[in-house]
């Protein structure tokens, strides 16, 4: 309402909210965007622009947290599970299901349309082909402690990241938290354990394995920690009932390499305890409780 200079006389502004549908060139913060869902019971800035050749509705950036500059689409419920910081190329890993659906994209079980369609913050940032050097070469942080579901019997529930022909290159920072029920259970599978080839750059750090199954039926190299490295594994250690089993006839002669820490070692290893029991049921397999071979640097371990 506005009073005018005679008090007496009084004009009246009126505002008219309408309900309508629109199709349009769709933009969120300047960007062209496809497939945008809105959530209930939130505001969202929107303009829309008309000009006698063009019309468009562009969706403020503002309007929600982390619809900045980099353009993420973000589904609040899957936040908390997974993030991914471009910048520095790192999942930030908050709960099992995002290390798990983590570990399917990176081991290439999920495409990577597969991996982004989940909706966690910062994905519209991801490039890397699922399974290839790209990804094998980004960084993990665990921002809490995990606890993996148990898996059927004789069954896994994690997949050893990296292999022999492409290894695993980037740091895995555990941050100082324990993964709790790791189980991975192979039958002819070479490298086996949370990483299953740790390449010359790659690096684990920080991280406890509590209750740790890593069975390897007729395949060489096994380690909770890694199969085989040739980086760098610090500050690692395996608490709980933990084990690492392998069997080799009759496909390696010669024996296999079975560790509590790492299977067949020609990196460095500062820094690790290891409780688990360490078996292997051949003749000629070596066993240790750190590593079943080394060939490089182990340091101020215990076992």
């Amino acid at each position: 309402t506005e009073v005018g200079s005679d008090t007496s006389e009084q004009s009246t502004t009126e505002t008219v909210v309408s309900t309508f549908t629109i199709d349009l060139p769709f933009k969120v913060g300047g960007s062209a965007s496809t497939g945008i869902v809105l959530e209930e019971n939130t505001q969202y800035p929107l303009t829309l622009s008309i000009s006698p050749n063009q019309a468009e509705v562009n969706l403020a950036s503002a309007g929600k947290p982390g619809w900045g500059n980099e353009d993420q689409l973000s589904n609040a419920e899957n936040e908390k599970d997974l993030e991914y910081i471009a910048t520095s190329k790192t999942f930030i890993v908050k709960t099992a299901a995002g290390l798990q659906h983590l570990n399917k994209w990176m081991t290439g079980t999920k495409t990577t349309s597969e991996f982004k369609a989940k909706g966690f913050a910062g994905n519209r940032n991801i490039t890397a082909v699922a399974g290839s050097a790209d990804a094998l070469a980004m960084n993990i942080t665990f921002m809490a402690n995990i606890t993996l579901d148990a898996p059927a019997t004789g069954g896994s529930n994690w997949t050893a990241i990296g292999t022999a022909a492409n290894p695993y290159t980037g740091t895995i920072d555990g941050n100082g938290k324990t993964l709790d029920g790791m189980v991975v259970n192979t039958v002819r599978g070479d490298n086996q354990g949370f990483v299953g080839r740790l390449g010359t750059n790659g690096q684990i750090k920080n991280l406890t394995f509590a209750d740790a199954q890593v069975a390897s039926n007729e395949g060489n190299n096994a380690g909770i920690v890694a199969g085989i490295n040739t980086g760098k594994v610090e500050n690692c250690h395996t608490i709980g009932i933990s084990s690492v089993k392998a069997s080799c006839a009759p496909y390696f002669a010669d024996g296999i390499f079975v560790g509590g820490i790492v299977g067949y070692n020609v990196g460095t290893i500062t820094n690790c305890t290891n409780a688990a029991q360490v078996e292997a049921t051949d003749r000629d397999s070596k066993v240790g409780g750190i590593t079943g071979f080394n060939g490089n640097v182990v340091s101020v371990c215990g076992n």
